[in-house]
């Protein structure tokens, strides 16, 4: 009897694994398709990714370039700036030295007019 129950047992477990591989074969075919999109999607953003990184490398470069171009136009607009106000400082003094030419031709022509009508009458 033990090799009837032993022999008995043994088809019983090859009856309950031989439904479980085919599940678990039918659950495989099933979920492949799905792997399949998963793994070509991953692939898909993993190449966008690198499109993205490239990219923000290149607005940093951008960025970098468009500082150091902002940085050299600040120091020329300063430059230009220190020369409009020696300009004007040169201009204001040359103004006032000539107002007191003006003023000093003036006050001598003042002082010569008494004279200039004396000469001019005789």
């Amino acid at each position: 009897m033990r090799l009837c129950s032993a022999h008995s047992g043994s088809k019983i477990s090859a009856l309950l694994t031989s439904p479980r591989r085919d599940e678990s074969a039918k659950e495989l075919a099933e979920m492949r398709p799905r792997i399949d999109n998963l793994q070509m999607e991953l692939r898909q953003r993993v190449e966008e990714g690198r499109k993205m990184l490239a990219q923000l490398r290149s607005y940093e470069e951008k960025e970098r370039i468009w500082k150091k171009e902002k940085s050299d136009l600040e120091k020329r607009i300063e430059i230009k700036d220190a020369m409009a106000t020696a300009e004007r400082k040169n201009h204001d003094e040359w103004k006032k030295r000539n107002l007191a030419e003006k003023a000093e031709l003036e006050r001598k022509v003042k002082l010569a007019e008494p004279e200039i009508a004396k000469a001019l009458d005789a």
